[in-house]
Parts: structure tokens; sequence; C-alpha cells
């Protein structure tokens, strides 16, 4: 019965080692889990973060773009004005040309007319 007892004993301590080398190697995975799960915490946050910093950047890119489409309507109307101005101007600088030349045909053809008759009359006083 002592005998019994003692390898009861034994065996209790042996159940016991073993629990608590079991018991060690879990509280390990516990804390190597929890480390894991923290380590994804943060890239997930990082994330949430990186996600925030590309959203606000588009919008500024969003409002940008709507700034430099303004820019680019305002100058294709200033063109459009500048076009329409160089049209009426070169037309009316043209028109006026074409009225000048026509006065200095006149006036040439009225010097030709008088020429002649200016030499008509000298004709006349020629010995």
């Amino acid at each position: 019965m002592v005998n019994n007892l003692q390898q009861d004993a034994a065996n209790a301590v042996k159940t016991i080692e073993e629990v608590d080398k079991t018991l060690k190697e879990q509280v390990e995975n516990v804390n190597l889990t929890e480390s894991k799960y923290q380590e994804i915490a943060e890239a997930i946050n990082k994330s949430r973060k990186a996600v925030a910093t590309i959203s606000e950047a588009g919008k500024q890119m969003n409002q940008n773009k709507n700034e430099i489409l303004g820019s680019i309507q305002t100058l294709a109307a200033m063109a459009q004005e500048n076009a329409a101005g160089t049209e009426q101007t070169s037309s009316a600088s043209i028109q006026e040309q074409t009225a000048s030349i026509e006065e200095i045909a006149n006036a040439s053809s009225s010097l030709s007319q008088q020429s002649q008759q200016l030499q008509g009359l000298i004709g006349r006083f020629k010995l």
C-alpha cells in the first residue's frame, strides 16, 4: 500500500509537471497570439491613415483639376474674344485700306486727266 501511495504520488508529480509544462506552452502561445493581433491592429491603423491621406489627396487633386479647368475656360474665352477683335480689326483695317487705295486711284486718275489737259494747254503755247 505504501508502494502504491508512493507510485500514485510519483504519478501525480509527473502529471503536475506535464500540466505545468502544457500550461507554460499555452501561456506562450497566448502571448504570441496577442502579439500578432497587436501587429495586425497596428497595420490596420496604418492602413486607415494611408486611406485617409489618399482620400485627402484625391480631394485636393479634384479641386486643383477644377481650378485648372476654370483657368482653361477663361483662357479659351479670352482667345475667342481676341480672335473676334482681331478679325474685326483686320476687317476694318482692310476696308480702310481698300477705301484709301480707291481714293488714291481716283486722285491718280484725276491727276492723270489734269496732266493731260495741262500738256494740251502747254502744247498750244509752244512755238
